[in-house]
């Protein structure tokens, strides 16, 4: 009887393992590996106190499978877990997220300000370039801004430009603008601009500094702040993404009358130069045949479409 030296073939692996194999051997993302890095060094004090070592060089974890036998794996992957629910349930400092935000050098945001619960609310959207240029609307106009200095205010309507504006007279009440100029006047310059001073501008400047809520939100990669006036019953909640440390909403509220100011950021990519350049807008508006155009004249689509 002859004997073959081939041996069998493996058996093929179950549809799920094959998917952790597949995981396990893949290159983590830049960024969630810099986070689980981040993660690691601050666990180092700890985890050496306990006698446990930790190599850091190259992230191994990814690896590992590749040298080990796949039992293995699996407990690497157990361990990855583990790194990941750390890493949603870190919790972030108010120091921190000033910090972020002043990284940025573009942002859009859209405030709502409500001062009656029983009237329709004002609304104001608002681009910051990070040159110090401002373009902010408010019902139907368009204002331009530069260092804190109107460049330029147009009525969407009558597509033409208001000249002749005072910023320091009461022209800004003639036009009901009354936020918008006191929006100009907070935002500046964007390496001037800061977390705190937009928050007390919506705010007050009786609120206390930020405070964490744990038992605020159930969403892993939520943090939320409160503040609470120290002259009133009114309280700011600022909503922060934990793995950006930058803040995506935060609601100022009064409990007493139920007025409330809502603001959402969004951190897209800057819209490009013309669209802050008062010129350029006058001479899309003037020929702008529909609403979208003539508000939204030469600003890009944050999701790539057609304005």
């Amino acid at each position: 009887m002859k004997h073959s030296n081939s041996r069998e073939p493996a058996p093929a692996l179950p549809p799920e393992d094959q998917i952790i194999r597949k995981a396990m051997d893949a290159t983590p993302p830049e960024e969630i590996e810099a986070q689980l890095l981040r993660q690691i060094d601050d666990l180092r004090p700890g985890m050496e106190a306990a006698g446990v070592g930790w190599a850091r060089d190259g992230f191994g974890l990814w690896r590992a499978p590749r040298r080990l036998a796949f039992a293995g794996a699996l407990s690497g992957l157990a361990g990855l877990f583990l790194l990941f629910l750390i890493l949603s349930q870190s919790t972030l400092t108010w120091a921190e997220v000033v910090q972020r935000f002043k990284s940025i050098r573009y942002f859009h945001a859209s405030v709502v300000i409500t001062p009656d619960p029983l009237s329709p609310p004002e609304r104001i959207e608002v681009w910051v370039a990070g040159d110090g240029r401002a373009r902010l609307h408010q019902r139907d106009h368009v204002v331009f801004a530069e260092n804190r200095k109107v460049m330029g205010v147009f009525n969407v309507q009558s597509q033409q430009k208001i000249d002749g504006i005072d910023p320091e007279g009461g022209d800004w009440a003639n036009l009901k603008l009354d936020e918008t100029m006191d929006l100009v006047n907070i935002l500046g310059r964007i390496d001037e601009f800061s977390l705190p001073a937009l928050i007390t501008f919506f705010g007050g400047e009786f609120l206390s500094d930020p405070l964490p809520n744990s038992d605020a939100s159930i969403a892993e990669d939520m943090q939320i702040f409160d503040s609470q006036s120290t002259q009133s019953n009114e309280w700011m909640r600022v909503w922060v993404l934990k793995s950006s440390g930058l803040p995506i909403r935060f609601r100022n509220w009064s409990p007493r009358n139920g007025s409330h100011v809502d603001v959402t950021f969004d951190f897209t990519r800057e819209q490009p130069a013309e669209a802050f350049d008062p010129s350029r807008y006058d001479e899309v508006l003037k020929q702008a045949s529909d609403t979208s155009t003539r508000l939204y004249g030469l600003l890009k689509d944050p999701g790539g479409k057609t304005m």
